[in-house]
């Protein structure tokens, strides 16, 4: 049986990276419907919504060794949310080169 220690530490994380998740949820929901397509689906929503979640989360998780102050790092994650797959390929190629880098 788990620690209930443990298991409120970890609801008290999720409660405090919500804000973040939501926040870049909503940049993706707004990039997917102003997106071109003609035909509405909640399936390409709510992928968009979670892959823009998930850029968001990685992006907070970067921004949090800058020094930019707490609103600018909303925008940016909001930002990063509504360019989620662009931003993901970015951050994807960032990340092999750095790879690349250390392990030759």
């Amino acid at each position: 049986m788990q620690d209930p220690i443990c298991f409120k530490q970890m609801l008290f994380d999720l409660l405090q990276v919500l804000p973040v998740l939501l926040l870049s949820a909503i940049g993706g929901g707004v990039a997917y419907l102003n997106s071109p397509k003609k035909d509405f689906s909640w399936v390409f929503l709510f992928i968009s919504l979670i892959t823009a979640a998930f850029v968001g989360f990685i992006v907070h998780c970067l921004l949090q060794s800058t020094s930019f102050t707490p609103g600018l790092q909303a925008a940016i994650v909001a930002v990063s949310g509504y360019a989620s797959r662009d931003v993901l390929v970015l951050l994807k190629g960032f990340l092999l080169k750095q790879i690349k880098k250390r392990t030759m």
